[in-house]
């Protein structure tokens, strides 16, 4: 298989989940966990302490929570395929260049005990920039279609410059399943700007909102 240019494809074999890359004269594969983040550094989800797939008893979210503390700045996460179990959020301020970048099957799912409090999300960014959510797919627990559950969320980006929300899936969520909004707090109190919601599957959500806070 050849282009127009007559550079030649490589090989396939033993590329699995890479993508090609050009350098204006010929085609490599490069893994997804570093193209297109220069400056970011990609560590894999199942290097962070505590993170356990595909285990209800485990809090992914406070996991979660506690890594980014100390690594609140120009990180990937690359979430491999299994269930993460979320039973409080991961809300974190004033960070910049963070993306979640999800490989096909994984899942970010509630547990019933996260649903006790009012505005649960699986992940909250207030006052950040470039804040990015890629290919995952958010699993909440309203499964009755009928029915809408105020404070289950998906997730939200308060008062953030550059919100890219793209190719997930978000299901069974009662109320916001994405929010860009500005932030509740009134010393903080400012628009987001530049919000990109794109490609991406809702399946029993209540909403999807770009609307300021009150």
């Amino acid at each position: 298989f050849k282009n127009g240019n007559s550079a030649t494809l490589p090989s396939p074999s033993g590329q699995a989940g890479k993508i090609v890359s050009s350098n204006g004269s010929a085609f490599t594969f490069i893994s997804p966990t570093t193209a297109g983040c220069t400056n970011c550094v990609t560590t894999e989800v199942g290097n962070i302490t505590g993170v356990v797939a595909n285990d209800n008893t485990v809090d992914n979210g406070s996991k979660l929570l506690t890594w980014m503390g100390s690594h609140s700045n120009n990180q990937i996460v690359h979430v491999t395929p299994g269930t993460y179990y979320f039973r409080t959020s991961l809300a974190i301020a004033n960070v910049s260049n963070i993306e979640f970048r999800c490989d096909p099957g994984a899942i970010f799912q509630k547990v019933a005990a996260m649903d006790d409090d009012y505005n649960e999300y699986f992940l909250e960014f207030i006052t950040a920039s470039n804040i990015k959510i890629n290919g995952c797919r958010f699993e909440g627990l309203t499964t009755d279609a009928n029915t809408v559950n105020p404070g289950e969320q998906g997730i939200v980006c308060y008062s953030c410059h550059g919100f890219y929300v793209s190719n997930n899936y978000f299901h069974n969520l009662g109320d916001g399943a994405v929010r860009s909004t500005t932030s509740p707090s009134d010393s903080l109190d400012s628009n987001s700007t530049d919000t990109w919601i794109t490609n991406n599957i809702f399946d029993n959500v209540a909403q999807v909102t770009t609307t300021p806070a009150g």
